[in-house]
Formats: structure tokens, sequence, C-alpha cells
């Protein structure tokens, strides 16, 4: 028998700009795969957020998940969430459920290539 999960509860102030519910990108190998978050974005135009992992990735990998999953995936995203809005980059190991490797380095760097993501007109 699977043991499912347990989600902790959110946090209360929740620290993201914006809701639990808002829908944000991220990436199959993460979700499903485990993949640790290394890369997160927070866009400039819509206030958006994306959680990635630095291997190379096409548009076929993205899901769209709301803000909350990825706080119940790994609620150490929260030590990100005062990213200012606008084309930077951060990159940290976060915790990663079920995972040791950790830094607490966090960089900042011109946004290079978010997940390629077509806006609906």
């Amino acid at each position: 028998m699977t043991q499912a999960r347990v989600k902790p509860e959110l946090p209360d102030p929740w620290p993201f700009d914006q809701a639990p519910n808002c829908a944000v990108f991220t990436t199959t190998q993460i979700i499903r795969e485990g993949q640790p978050i290394t890369h997160v974005y927070h866009d400039l135009d819509d206030h958006g957020w994306q959680f990635h992992y630095p291997r190379a990735k096409s548009d076929s990998y993205a899901i769209i998940v709301a803000l909350k999953e990825m706080y119940f995936h790994d609620p150490t995203v929260v030590e990100v969430a005062d990213i200012p809005p606008g084309g930077e980059q951060f990159e940290q190991v976060l915790g990663c459920l079920g995972s040791e490797k950790k830094t607490n380095k966090i960089r900042t760097m011109p946004c290079s290539q978010p997940l390629p993501v077509r806006r609906l007109p």
C-alpha cells in the first residue's frame, strides 16, 4: 500500500504576492519526477511565477499548477517569495522534500532562458 504524503498547512500570512490558487508554470520533471527546484522566475509583466530545474527543457514539459501546489511539493519555496518582479533569476537548490541537498547561497543574475511560454492573445 502506498502511503499518501500529508500536505503541510499553508503559512499565515501567505508570503507570495499572488494568491495560493494563482496559476504558475513549472515542469513535469519537478512535479512528477521529483527534480529539485533550482531556478525561480518572478515575471515583471504579470507578476507570475515559474519554478524550474537546471536541465534543458521544452514547452512540452510545461505544466500549470496552483502556487500552493508548489508549496505542497516543496515548502522551502517560501524562502524565495520575496524575489522582486522582473527578469531576474535566483539560483538555489531549495529544500526539495526527501533531499539532503541544500545551499544557502542565492545568486542573482540576468534572466537567461525561462521556460518558453506561448501566451494566448
